[in-house]
């Protein structure tokens, strides 16, 4: 995959003029012969409407999320789990798109590897993704398209280099406890106890002295006996899984039971 900057923003504007900074207009499809790349193409109360996508690359700032897939529904299908909706226009407030909604999902930096690097809209009639783009649907007879790339953090370092050294860095971690006895307000190997004060009756200083711990042998409870011995206890291997490979996993779409349910009536 490419290691092209990750798109940190997406919106639509009813102004091509309007951009916002930091900003590219996607005004013209993608291909050899390049169209007007307007999402609704009408007339609204005698007035042109015009709609136009607009996406922000790079790292505007420290905290910035990055995109990691996008969607187009109907405008009465429910919004999928994790999605945000661009449904007004940025320079207008307007309806951002007539009858579909177009819907993104967001995810910290430093919670993936892979991110969209690219989106584009094939010219009417044409519905085959480019080489390495994926398609996401239609918007006004326009096709969406997105690329995915290898998310690379500013100094050219990729997220998996990142990964990798936090992750061997965890699993390289050994606990040494011949530090911890230092720390406890008692000893993990105590000394054998000195003599029990002798007991003597009252009034008989001629008496023998009884010592109450005579025949008690001194020992570790055998149930604490690892803890004083654990000298080099390394932490077991654990599979690292982000946030966004967990859902992807588990994902679940419920079509059969909707289906099911659909059939029923």
């Amino acid at each position: 995959m490419a290691e092209d900057l990750p798109i940190t923003g997406v919106c639509i504007v009813a102004d091509p003029a309007k951009c916002p900074p930091n900003y590219t207009l996607l005004d013209k499809t993608y291909g050899s012969i390049p169209e007007d790349a307007d999402l609704w193409k009408d007339k609204m109360w005698g007035r042109k409407v015009t709609r136009y996508m607009c996406v922000e690359r790079g790292y505007a700032a420290q905290e910035t999320n990055v995109l990691v897939d996008v969607a187009i529904i109907n405008d009465r299908d429910p919004v999928p789990p994790g999605f945000t909706v661009v449904d007004n226009t940025y320079d207008t407030r307007e309806k951002a798109i007539k009858k579909k909604v177009l819907c993104v999902r967001w995810m910290d930096k430093t919670m993936t590897q892979d991110v969209i690097t690219e989106l584009v809209l094939l010219g009417r009639g044409s519905r085959k993704p480019p080489v390495n783009y994926t398609l996401i649907g239609e918007l006004n007879g326009l096709s969406l398209c997105y690329k995915i790339g290898r998310l690379v953090l500013p100094g050219g370092i990729s997220s998996s280099q990142v990964e990798s050294n936090n992750v061997n860095n965890y699993h390289n971690n050994v606990l040494n406890m011949s530090n911890v006895g230092s720390s406890l307000p008692y000893p993990l190997n105590p000394d054998p106890p000195t003599a029990a004060p002798s007991i003597r009756p009252a009034g008989d200083d001629h008496a023998t002295a009884a010592n109450a711990l005579i025949g008690v042998p001194w020992q570790l409870n055998p149930k604490f006996q690892l803890l004083a011995e654990l000298q080099n206890f390394t932490i077991p291997r654990i599979v690292y899984k982000s946030l966004y490979d967990v859902e992807t996993e588990y994902d679940y779409d419920f079509n059969v039971e909707r289906s099911t349910k659909a059939a029923e009536k």
